[in-house]
């Protein structure tokens, strides 16, 4: 029994060799020959056999060793799991660098519906590769389809990036819905987005949403920096909300920021022509 475990390691030892090495073929033969005698890999040596596999764009063999680990039966975690969440993620994140979204998504879902461990992580990553590649309605659609059917929340950090993304495609009212979305799951933006979001808002001339946020931001936990404070300003000025223009201003004070020249020019001359009519 000890000399087969020493064979079997020493089997290891060379399709990680070989793999590390760059050769993933004979690895993979290797591989073939030990499961044909009835013997397997470690879960660090599939792990290293799998990457090498990824990195040189060999899925339709990926998805042979896949196999084989689901054949295996997902072993339990007191033994060592083979296949988790972060391995996972790393094949999700390997095919999207190789512009193969599609077979990250089927891969993805396939695990998905064995059911043997959630995959939040992986979710994170897919996301993520998805912000990158613009690809904003993938990643909206998959959200309101994992929340729906798995409860999936992704981190505060994933929903920044991507209101970031999405105000600079100029896509508000899809900001607007992630930023209700996140207030009724009392997760708070950073207070880079919120300041963001507060200015492009304005910009859009969009003064019922940007009170709203505004008024919301208690919820949050957050307050608004000396530009979007501006912003806000000039905007219910311009749109004739003088009384929540100065309201914004008393608010700004108690909270020890102060209006520049500009904004404090609008509102002067706003309260000028409002006490005059």
């Amino acid at each position: 029994m000890q000399k087969m475990s020493h064979r079997v390691r020493f089997h290891d030892t060379l399709v990680v060799g070989y793999a590390v090495a760059g050769k993933p073929d004979i690895a993979l033969k290797l591989f073939g020959a030990m499961r044909f005698h009835g013997t397997d890999l470690d879960p660090f040596a599939y792990h290293v056999l799998l990457n090498a596999l990824v990195e040189q764009s060999r899925f339709e063999f990926v998805q042979v060793v896949l196999k084989q680990l689901e054949l295996r039966g997902f072993e339990s975690e007191s033994r060592g799991d083979v296949v988790n969440d972060h391995m996972v993620g790393l094949l999700v994140d390997a095919h999207c660098k190789k512009n193969k979204f599609e077979g990250a998504h089927r891969l993805m879902e396939d695990f998905w519906g064995l059911s043997r461990f959630p995959l939040g992580h992986t979710y994170g990553i897919w996301n993520r590769d998805l912000v990158q590649a613009g690809k904003l309605d993938g990643v909206m659609d998959f959200l309101q389809s994992k929340k729906s059917t798995e409860g999936y929340v992704p981190e505060v950090f994933r929903y920044n990036v991507l209101v970031f993304r999405l105000l600079r495609e100029n896509r508000l009212h899809d900001v607007c819905h992630l930023l209700v979305e996140m207030m009724e799951g009392r997760i708070s933006p950073d207070k880079v987005t919120m300041n963001a979001a507060m200015c492009f808002f304005c910009k859009a001339g969009m003064v019922d949403v940007t009170l709203d946020l505004y008024h919301s931001r208690s919820d949050f936990g957050l307050s608004l920096n000396n530009l979007a404070n501006n912003y806000l300003i000039n905007t219910l000025c311009g749109d004739g909300s003088v009384d929540d223009a100065y309201r914004v201003l008393q608010d700004s004070i108690k909270l020890g920021y102060f209006p520049g020249r500009r904004t404090s020019s609008i509102l002067a001359d706003a309260l000028c022509r409002r006490e005059v009519g």
